[in-house]
C-alpha cells in the first residue's frame, strides 16, 4: 500500500487482522507484565525491609534486656547500699541522742546534790559544767523533760530569733544557766553565779 504525504510516496505494510489482534494482546499482556514485576519488587522490597526492621528490633530488644539484666544487680546493690547508709544514719542519730540525755540526766542529778549542800564555794559549778560541757546531738523536747525534772529549775525561756532555749537552775546562794541552740543541737554556753554577790 502506497500513500501520498509531503509530496513523498511511503510504502506503509498493511497488517492482517490476525497481527492487528495479536499485536493488541502483546500490547495489553506487556502493561500488565510490568505492573506485576513492579508489584512484586515493591512487595519483595518492603517484605525484606520489614523483616530487617523486625529482625533488628528483635536484636535491639535483646540487647537492651541483656543490658538491663547485667545492670540490675548493681542497682539492687548500690540501693541496699544507700538503704544500709541510712539505716546506719538514722541508728548513729539515735545512739547520739540516747547519750545526750543520758549525759543530761547525770549533770542534772548531781547538779541537784550540789544545789543542795553546797553554799560556800563556786569551784565545784564550774568543775561540773567543765565536766558535762557542751552538750550535742539532743532532741530539745526530751533535754526539756529532762530539766524539768530537777528541784531547782526555775525557769525555762526561748529565744524564737535565734531559736535557743535559755535553762536557769537557782538556790538560794548559786544559780546556774546553760543555753541550748535548737537548730544546731547544741548547748551555747554554761555559767554558775552567786546569787546575792
Amino acid at each position: 500500500m502506497w500513500q501520498q504525504r509531503g509530496g513523498t510516496a511511503q510504502k506503509i505494510p498493511k497488517l492482517s487482522a490476525i497481527n492487528n489482534r495479536e499485536l493488541h494482546e502483546k500490547h495489553l499482556r506487556e502493561p500488565d507484565d510490568r505492573r506485576a514485576f513492579y508489584f512484586w519488587w515493591r512487595f519483595d522490597r518492603r517484605f525484606r525491609r520489614r523483616f530487617s526492621m523486625v529482625q533488628m528490633t528483635k536484636i535491639s530488644m535483646e540487647k537492651m534486656r541483656a543490658s538491663t539484666g547485667r545492670q540490675r544487680r548493681p542497682r539492687h546493690v548500690a540501693a541496699a547500699g544507700v538503704i544500709f547508709l541510712c539505716l546506719a544514719v538514722v541508728s548513729s542519730a539515735r545512739a547520739d541522742s540516747t547519750s545526750c540525755l543520758a549525759k543530761v540526766t547525770s549533770y542534772v542529778t548531781e547538779l541537784d546534790q550540789l544545789l543542795s549542800k553546797e553554799r560556800n564555794w563556786i569551784t565545784p559549778y564550774d568543775d561540773l559544767n567543765e565536766r558535762y560541757f557542751p552538750l550535742r546531738d539532743c532532741e530539745a523536747d526530751a533535754l526539756l523533760d529532762v530539766v524539768r525534772g530537777s528541784s531547782f529549775i526555775r525557769s525555762i525561756s526561748y529565744a524564737s530569733r535565734v531559736k535557743e532555749y535559755y535553762i536557769h537552775f537557782s538556790s538560794d546562794e548559786v544559780s546556774v544557766r546553760f543555753g541550748y541552740l535548737v537548730s544546731e543541737k547544741k548547748s551555747n554556753f554554761a555559767s554558775a553565779t552567786w546569787v546575792h554577790k
